[in-house]
């Protein structure tokens, strides 16, 4: 059985958490850009990390769509079986 939403939001703030550090405050509706900062490189490696984490692709188009954490969730949901 797929992953909820809210279990996919919460592995995606574990897995952030650990590339951007404890010291932000990360929600579902934090901005990735806007509220932490992340560079594009900073993004890839985000990326592929929770490509790994998941086990799955992310789509590149769908990528060009998140702009918050429940985006990014959503986006890791969209790919799961």
């Amino acid at each position: 059985m797929p992953d909820t939403l809210e279990q996919i939001e919460e592995q995606t703030l574990a897995v952030l958490s650990s590339l951007v550090g404890d010291d932000l405050h990360l929600t579902p509706e934090t901005n990735l850009v806007v509220d932490v900062a992340i560079d594009s490189l900073q993004l890839l490696a985000a990326i592929a990390a929770l490509e790994d984490h998941f086990q799955l692709v992310i789509d590149e188009d769908a990528l060009h769509k998140v702009l918050t954490v429940r985006d990014l969730a959503e986006a890791i949901q969209s790919r799961q079986p």
